[in-house]
């Protein structure tokens, strides 16, 4: 799998896990199209998916998730 082969390059471990998103679909669905755009792309399921991650990961510590966009670079320790 990706993520793993990913995990495996890294020098620190990294606690990191993939959330399948399909169980929100249906509702999201509901809010996709409209006319509040004319690039389609943008109304992909996938790109609501940081409106819903307090649900997909309740377990997550602190109740706290980050989430990071794939045009994001961090260039410093997030925990500090």
């Amino acid at each position: 799998e990706l993520l793993e082969k990913v995990k495996d390059r890294l020098k620190q471990p990294l606690n990191v896990e993939a959330v399948n998103f399909e169980p929100w679909y249906p509702r999201v669905g509901k809010l996709l199209g409209g006319k509040s755009s004319a690039r389609k792309e943008l109304f992909d399921a996938l790109n609501f998916a940081a409106f819903y991650l307090h649900e997909a990961i309740p377990e997550a510590p602190g109740g706290r998730v980050l989430y990071l966009d794939t045009d994001v670079v961090v260039k410093s320790d997030l925990s500090e």
